[in-house]
């Protein structure tokens, strides 16, 4: 009987608490009901954008892989002049049909808001462009270069900032020293070519400040003094041993060499 009596004075009270609780007007609600609606109605916009960047960036990573495949294929021969021609198209489609949605879904957004939404697409992009670059020039494409050729009609630009462009060159000394391993012994200006341009961007790198740089750039230095070590050793082999074997047995001696190294 006591307990009973002790929950009715409880629901007693909770009951008073709630009718002397002062209620909102109809008004107060609307105004709440409404600045709720348009906060959803944000968000939802904010995650629908980031959803059709991070599908951008995919599209873009698999599209730019695809023009690095084929500058993959280069000699530094006369021939190769198809093989760029076929890589320009395929960059060119990357800009405008991808690179340049990516710029209107940006437009009149904060762009670091949804950075890494689309960063790594823009990453690998700028690696196969850089890398197209250096086959057609023997050097570096300037990041201002790089922003004039990400302006598109209708005043749409895509920016490429420090972080993402210091990254792209980082990724780019992985492509060179592939292309210097496949080519050694059949272009030997080639070769001494992509390591000295290696080298210089490892000396170039390695003299910046690292409490300035992208947080990844650590790891990327590494994989950077890995590779221009592998090239070093393919223009020694070239240098010592390149009279003993032809030119397609000296890559496999490399890998022999390394896989030796490892055990």
């Amino acid at each position: 009987m006591e307990r009973e009596n002790s929950r009715k004075r409880r629901k007693d009270q909770s009951t008073g608490s709630a009718e002397a609780a002062p209620m909102p007007t109809s008004e107060e609600g609307k105004a709440i009901h409404a600045m709720f609606s348009e906060l959803s109605r944000q968000l939802t916009e904010k995650q629908d954008r980031h959803e059709r960047l991070v599908k951008l960036s995919r599209d873009t990573t698999i599209r730019s892989k695809r023009a690095i495949f084929v500058m993959q294929r280069f000699q530094g021969q006369p021939s190769d002049e198809a093989i760029l021609a076929e890589a320009t198209e395929e960059l060119q489609r990357v800009r405008i049909e991808l690179l340049q949605s990516i710029a209107r879904e940006l437009q009149g957004q904060p762009y670091y808001l949804y950075l890494r939404a689309f960063s790594p697409g823009l990453q690998e992009y700028l690696e196969a462009v850089l890398f197209h670059w250096f086959l057609q020039h023997r050097r570096l494409l300037s990041l201002a270069d790089l922003n004039a050729q990400l302006q598109f009609d209708g005043g749409l630009t895509l920016r490429v900032s420090h972080d993402d462009f210091l990254l792209g060159i980082a990724d780019l000394t992985g492509e060179l020293m592939r292309l210097c391993i496949n080519t050694l012994g059949r272009s030997q200006d080639l070769t001494m070519t992509l390591t000295q341009f290696v080298r210089s961007i490892f000396t170039s790198l390695r003299a910046l400040n690292p409490f300035t740089l992208p947080r990844d750039m650590s790891n990327k230095m590494s994989v950077l003094a890995s590779s221009l070590a592998k090239m070093e050793d393919g223009c020694y082999q070239l240098r010592v041993r390149g009279s003993e074997l032809p030119p397609a047995r000296l890559a496999e001696a490399m890998e022999q060499d390394d896989g030796g190294a490892g055990e």
